[in-house]
């Protein structure tokens, strides 16, 4: 499967979600960055804002943070109960 490189926008409100949901799971932006396979920066980047995640970064963070695209980005929903 090709990885995604075309980048979505996200709000305020969507990247708050994020560092919510980090912060949840008590894990630090280096923590996070491991389990989602990217850099600290990268994480500190889409949560300041600075930059855009690739939708396959997105992919992997909301993955590692037990979320779903979907539900969490676009609807507003925190993460899942399993």
């Amino acid at each position: 499967m090709p990885y995604h490189t075309t980048t979505i926008t996200l709000t305020a409100a969507e990247r708050r979600r994020l560092l919510a949901a980090r912060h949840k799971r008590g894990l630090t932006q280096t923590e996070l960055a491991k389990l989602a396979g990217c850099t600290a920066a990268a994480v500190s980047f889409v949560e300041s804002g600075q930059r855009e995640p690739s939708i396959g970064l997105l992919r992997a963070l909301c993955g590692a943070l037990r979320m779903t695209v979907t539900l969490t980005i676009r609807s507003g929903k925190d993460v899942r109960n399993d």
